[in-house]
């Protein structure tokens, strides 16, 4: 199954003295279909910081989630 994810986010306490900064966020993700109580994901995350100018950053997740 594939997830995907689209939303805002806010960073607080980045910089002293400054306002806390906001971006926006989309993450990928995929687990198997499985009636199994433990199923393997992965994630692909990317933000957008908007601060005095964009910052980039990508992340990838792997793991296990279990359901009970």
């Amino acid at each position: 199954m594939v997830n995907l994810s689209v939303g805002s986010v806010g960073y607080f306490g980045q910089r002293s003295g400054t306002h806390n900064l906001s971006g926006k966020l989309i993450n990928v993700g995929w687990e198997p279909e499985t009636t199994s109580i433990i199923k393997p994901f992965v994630s692909i995350r990317y933000d957008d910081i908007l601060a005095d100018k964009i910052v980039i950053g990508t992340s990838v997740t792997a793991g296990l989630s279990a359901i009970f």
